[in-house]
């Protein structure tokens, strides 16, 4: 892991979801390679479950 950089790339944001949770990842290029700032996650919630995957990744 790194962390962000003012003269660095790009952001990257990385989402998935599945009918059990949601997680993602923060990265960010630097001197051409891809560097991960931030990982979050957590399990979905009752309601969640409601949305369609699209808006369960958002």
């Amino acid at each position: 892991m790194g962390y962000p950089l003012n003269d660095g790339g790009l952001f990257i944001l990385d989402v998935d979801a599945s009918g059990l949770g949601i997680g993602g990842v923060l990265a960010q290029e630097q001197k051409g390679r891809e560097r991960v700032i931030s990982y979050a996650s957590r399990a979905m919630y009752r309601a969640d479950k409601n949305y369609c995957i699209t808006e369960q990744e958002l």
